[in-house]
Order: C-alpha cells, then sequence, then structure tokens
C-alpha cells in the first residue's frame, strides 16, 4: 500500500492526487463520513477541495447523520465543485427539501414522512424502486427524443426558409415571392408538425426491457452523444445544402415547361415544386432516426403531404386568395416535368441521408 507525505508547508504533493488515483492497492474505494466531521470540513476551504477530490475517486460516498443544511452543502459542493456535473437529489421528508431544491433535479418520494418532498421535488414518485426505470428507461428515452427532436425542429425551419433566401439571388433581391402564403403559413401548422410530435411521444430506439437490463446504455445522455455543438451543426449544415439542392435545381429544370413558348408562367411554378420537395423531404427525413414505426406513423406521413396538395389544390381554385397561383397548381400537377423533376429533387436528398446513415451504421455503430 502506498503511503504520501505532505511537504514543508503542510500541502500534499502536485501528484498526490494523480498517484492516488491509479494505486490498485485502494482501488475500488468507498468513503464514509458523518455530520460532525462535515462540520469540520465545510468550514475550512482548503478541506472541501480535498474531500472533493478525494470522493471523485471513490466508488461510493455514504454521508450519514447530517442536517438538512448539511445535505445541501454537500449537493453544493458538488454541483459547483466538478465541472460539467448533473446532481439528482431524491428524498422523502421534510429534512431532504433543502437537498432537492439545490440540485439540478429533485426528486420526492411520497410517503409516510408527508408531501413536503414532493411538493418541493421535480418528479414524484411512490416507491424508491420506482427510481430505476424512472431513470433507465424514460430518463434515456426522453433525452433520446427530445435531442433529436429539438436538432430537427431547427433543420425542417432553416431548410425552408433557406430556400426563399437563395430565390433572392435570382430576382435580384426585389422581395418577390417564392411560395405561395399558404405555404409558409401553414408549415409548421400541417406540413411538418404531425410526425414529429408522434416521434416525441413514442419512439423508443431499444425495448424497455434492455435499457434496464444494460445500464451502459444510460451513458448516451451523460457523455451528450446525441446534443452537442457538432451534432446541432451537422444538421443545421444538411439543411442548408438541402435547401440549394431543392431550390435551385428547379428553377432549371422547368425552363422549357411550357411547349409552345418555352418560358415559365411564373416564378411561382418553379416555387411549387420546391415547396412541395421540401415538405416530402422533411417528413422523409423522420426515416433517419426514428425507429418505431406504425400505421399511425405512416399515416401522420401521408396526412402531411396530403394537406399540403389539398391547400394547393383550394389556393388554386379561389382566384383572390393569391391571384399569382391561381390555376398554377393544376397545371403543374398535369405536367410530367413536373413529377419527374419532383422525383429527382427527393429521390437526390433521401439518397444522400440513406448512404450516410449506412456509412455510419456500418463503420461507426453505437
Amino acid at each position: 500500500m502506498c503511503t504520501f507525505e505532505q511537504n514543508e508547508s503542510g500541502e500534499m504533493p502536485l501528484d498526490y492526487w494523480d498517484e492516488l488515483a491509479e494505486d490498485p492497492a485502494v482501488f475500488p474505494r468507498a468513503l464514509i463520513v458523518d455530520g460532525p466531521s462535515l462540520i469540520d470540513i465545510m468550514l475550512d476551504e482548503d478541506a472541501k477541495q480535498i474531500f472533493l477530490k478525494f470522493c471523485q475517486l471513490c466508488k461510493a460516498v455514504v454521508c450519514c447523520r447530517m442536517s438538512p443544511d448539511q445535505k445541501r452543502e454537500v449537493v453544493d459542493l458538488v454541483k459547483k465543485g466538478v465541472r460539467g456535473v448533473r446532481t439528482l437529489a431524491v428524498g422523502d421528508g421534510a429534512n431532504d427539501v433543502a437537498m432537492i431544491k439545490a440540485a439540478h433535479i429533485g426528486i420526492g418520494i411520497k410517503g409516510e414522512e408527508g408531501v413536503q418532498a414532493v411538493n418541493s421535488a421535480d418528479y414524484a414518485i411512490a416507491q424508491f424502486r420506482y427510481l430505476t426505470p424512472m431513470l433507465l428507461k424514460h430518463g434515456r428515452y426522453n433525452y433520446v427524443r427530445m435531442s433529436n427532436l429539438i436538432c430537427y425542429m431547427f433543420y425542417k425551419n432553416i431548410a425552408m426558409s433557406t430556400t426563399m433566401f437563395l430565390f433572392n439571388f435570382f430576382n435580384g433581391f426585389s422581395g418577390e415571392k417564392f411560395f405561395t402564403e399558404g405555404a409558409i403559413q401553414f408549415f409548421n401548422l400541417f406540413y411538418a408538425s404531425i410526425p414529429i410530435l408522434l416521434y416525441g411521444i413514442y419512439d423508443c430506439d431499444i425495448s424497455p426491457l434492455s435499457a434496464i437490463k444494460y445500464p451502459q446504455t444510460y451513458l448516451v445522455g451523460i457523455k451528450n452523444q446525441l446534443f452537442n455543438a457538432s451534432i446541432f451543426w451537422q444538421w443545421i449544415w444538411n439543411a442548408m445544402i438541402e435547401a440549394s439542392l431543392v431550390s435551385v435545381m428547379p428553377l432549371f429544370l422547368l425552363t422549357n415547361m411550357d411547349s409552345y413558348s418555352g418560358t415559365l408562367e411564373s416564378l411561382m411554378q418553379p416555387g411549387a415544386i420546391c415547396f412541395t420537395a421540401v415538405v416530402i423531404v422533411v417528413n422523409l427525413k423522420l426515416i433517419v432516426f426514428q425507429r418505431n414505426w406504425n400505421a399511425i406513423h405512416i399515416a401522420s406521413q401521408l396526412f402531411s403531404v396530403g394537406s399540403w396538395v389539398g391547400i394547393a389544390f383550394l389556393i388554386n381554385s379561389i382566384y383572390y386568395v393569391d391571384f399569382e397561383f391561381y390555376g398554377l397548381w393544376r397545371l403543374l400537377l398535369s405536367s410530367g416535368i413536373f413529377w419527374l423533376s419532383l422525383l429527382w429533387l427527393v429521390v437526390c436528398v433521401t439518397l444522400k441521408d440513406t448512404l450516410l446513415v449506412s456509412l455510419r451504421r456500418y463503420y461507426f455503430p453505437q
């Protein structure tokens, strides 16, 4: 067993903690500290730092016979002293309220000691044994769902907005509209809302049994593997690339749509193809990260795309809603170039996603 001596100033050597962490003779470690000892530790700033560093070298730390304020102080010490840590406090009585409020997340257990802890907590459970499924199953599911949902919400809105921005380079920044107003206003209401909503509620990347049986899968949240700056900017970059494809290509694909004049009747013709492609692509994007599919999810996809088709028909039929779009949608649907262009745009974007996902799962499986 290794021993360490203090230097002349009474402090531990600089390499003390590194040597202690690597010493196999005292591994694994556990620490038990009581209330009276903790009083002396918390009164000395140097002792607090030594106590905190030693706690990080232990597999388990047990603090017993403590007052409510001491419980709060220990939580605050870890919360403020360890970089990037997230603290969780669990209690069932009034003496745990201070600790529960001090932690990042507080969980109250409704028991024989009343409901003070429950009323002060972020979450409430009936029994302590429910903590395992709450963290390993529901906590992990929520992290995975919310990480993808947040990135997707930015992705779909940037994809749609970037198409209108890029169109300015082709209209001389004149303010000419690329989409009909009914497309823009209902995008987040009908065309791209229900599928991601269902994903955020029901999707499960692994079974509940596997989530509890293999607790190491919980590390995906602890290490922020699904929601970090790198992942976020990958979504933004993808949105801008796809928006560039679906906004620019229709302007060239429809140049000879009218066989008599060889010109476009309106700039809303490529705009309609662009927006249709955006609606289809952002809904198909769920294929990249959604794991569970059933009839409800497929129906929501069809409803999202179908709602745009139906509203476009409505705007197409009433001239005073949008005069520029009047009769244009029916003309587009009767053109073979429209369908070939739409198929080409969707295939290009989805093929890119399919290829990237396949390569990542084959060479970098999680």
